[in-house]
């Protein structure tokens, strides 16, 4: 099949790195064009056929949403669309079979070009949102995510194939759309590329639990500080580290001096294993939201590490869905009581716990295997 891709970021930032992983994939079985506003890529590509990379106006959030929010698109989003539809018009062969848009959050213009050329060159559009778009149940500026769903339901509507990254996502951009069963979907989860990760368990006497990654809206760190400082009680010996997030001091003004004593900050970093060796438990904090439809990239990568993961997450989210049966997987709602419980287990359990059952849910989310899920799904195409 002769895919065209149109994508804003390629490994730049998290939904970058799924992005470049699904198209790594996909080359393997179909002749690619991709189209980029960069290519971060740190991963091996070679397979793609044609790689064109055609720069997008950089624009942050205080022009984005001001320009959505009264004009319902982003200038910057529509002179993007409008080079990648000339460009593509321009090649020698511009015959696909698919055009296959990704997007996430607040990064449209892939959505707009590839309406635009699937229209023109009369082939099938396809489009992956790694997000839920507009964020639903976040506290956004209710005319922008009025202005945003409009904007999705336009585009929804011409889509012949629609993906997301898990069930509830997908059922909440499904409903946008007048008739969903004429429209080809599924769930393509984020895919992980590496071998399990067994790194040596140290026996001394530090506890640390770990957490990766920004903490921002609904995803707030209140109860997991709390619940520290509940443990420091028994187990005084503990530390809480984050990696790259930044804590509001409202969040900490609360706590004890000696509970702020024992929390590290540390910046970003690419390489992460010196603190997923530390760890007792890494921990992951979903929006304290019901009815939830993210579910954050970081737990993607803690469930192939040989570590215990601490999940505070609201009922029925999806991660609360896909690994309610995974014992290494603790499993707390947004109370620092439940996460302070959690934290003594996986303190009590760290030496002896067992991550085989995490056996099955690395087989979904194998890259191989999502590809071929994939594949699946974009031969009905031809049957459309």
């Amino acid at each position: 099949m002769k895919i065209l891709i149109l994508v804003s970021d390629i490994g730049q930032s998290a939904p970058g790195v799924v992005f470049e992983r699904l198209i790594m994939g996909l080359s393997s079985s179909h002749q690619l064009t991709i189209i980029s506003a960069n290519n971060n890529s740190k991963l091996n590509l070679s397979k793609v056929n044609h790689w064109y990379v055609i720069k997008k106006i950089k624009g942050s959030t205080l022009i984005h949403k001001p320009m959505m929010s009264y004009f319902g698109f982003n200038i910057l989003d529509i002179l993007w669309a409008r080079k990648v539809f000339s460009y593509v018009k321009s090649l020698e062969s511009n015959h696909f079979d698919v055009v296959f848009s990704f997007i996430s959050n607040h990064k449209f213009a892939p959505l707009i070009a590839g309406y635009r050329i699937s229209m023109a060159l009369n082939c099938r559009f396809a489009l992956y949102s790694v997000d839920a778009i507009p964020a639903f149940g976040w506290p956004e500026e209710s005319r922008y995510y009025l202005k945003v769903e409009k904007m999705m339901k336009k585009y929804l509507n011409k889509v012949n194939a629609l993906y997301s990254s898990n069930f509830q996502m997908l059922n909440y951009q499904l409903s946008f759309i007048n008739n969903p069963k004429e429209v080809v979907s599924d769930v393509i989860y984020n895919p992980i590329i590496e071998k399990f990760n067994k790194y040596s368990i140290i026996k001394g006497v530090d506890y640390c639990f770990v957490y990766t990654g920004k903490i921002y809206g609904l995803r707030n760190p209140k109860y997991v500080l709390e619940a520290f400082e509940k443990l420091l009680l028994k187990y005084k010996n503990s530390k809480l580290i984050f990696v790259e997030a930044i804590i509001p001091k409202e969040f900490l003004s609360n706590l004890k001096i000696e509970t702020i004593e024992k929390i590290e900050f540390h910046p970003f970093v690419t390489n992460l294993e010196p603190f997923y060796t530390k760890a007792t438990a890494l921990i992951d904090i979903d929006a304290e939201l019901d009815n939830d439809l993210f579910m954050s990239s970081k737990i993607t990568n803690y469930i192939n590490i040989n570590r215990i993961i601490i999940s505070e997450s609201s009922f029925n989210s999806p991660s609360n869905q896909l690994f309610k049966n995974i014992h290494s997987v603790f499993q707390c709602s947004h109370n620092s009581d439940e996460i302070c419980d959690s934290m003594i287990k996986a303190i009590e359990l760290k030496l002896s716990i067992s991550y085989e059952d995490r056996n099955n849910i690395l087989t979904l989310f194998n890259l191989d295997n999502v590809i071929n899920r994939l594949n699946k799904s974009l031969n009905l195409l031809k049957l459309t």
